[in-house]
Parts: structure tokens; C-alpha cells; sequence
């Protein structure tokens, strides 16, 4: 079954599983280069609705707190103080 993403439930039920806590605390001396995604290598379309690109970004980038531009890797984060919504929430809806 689809949704108004058109995705299926199994694919959404993927990302609900995706522990960010883990991937969000991983200690960046551990991580090695060679096994981050490209920022760069990173397409998705500007036309799908918010939510869907999120999805996207994720399905590509592997863990959204580290990935690499370049040789360099960056740690990030996704929160805005404004209004407190975080990755995780994205994927509960």
C-alpha cells in the first residue's frame, strides 16, 4: 500500500527503524572516510514535497549527521531552535 508519497509502507517502515540516535552519537574518530557518502554524489528533486526529500536525502546520504564533502568529514546537525522539529519527527508523520 501507498501513501501520498507513493512509498511503500515497507520502505517507510525502513526509515522508521533507522536508530538516529545511534547514527547521531557515533564518535566521529571511529568513522572512516571511505565509508561516508559524497554530500556532492546527492541528487533529489526541488520539486517533491518537503517530507519526501527528507526521505531521499536519507535513502542516499546513509546518516544524515555524517557524510563527506570532499576528504572532509562533516558532522551535522539537524535542529532548528525555532521550532524544535527534528529528523525523527519528519519520519513520523
Amino acid at each position: 500500500m501507498k501513501n501520498k508519497f507513493n512509498i511503500s509502507k515497507e520502505e517507510l517502515e525502513n526509515y522508521k527503524n533507522i536508530d538516529f540516535n545511534k547514527l547521531k552519537n557515533m564518535d566521529i574518530n571511529s568513522i572512516r572516510l571511505e565509508d561516508l557518502k559524497d554530500i556532492n554524489d546527492i541528487e533529489i528533486d526541488d520539486s517533491l514535497p518537503y517530507e519526501l526529500k527528507v526521505l531521499k536525502f536519507i535513502q542516499q546520504i546513509k546518516n544524515p549527521y555524517f557524510f563527506k564533502v570532499d576528504d572532509v568529514i562533516v558532522n551535522s546537525t539537524y535542529n532548528d531552535p525555532k521550532e524544535n522539529i527534528y529528523i525523527e519527527d519528519c519520519l513520523n508523520k
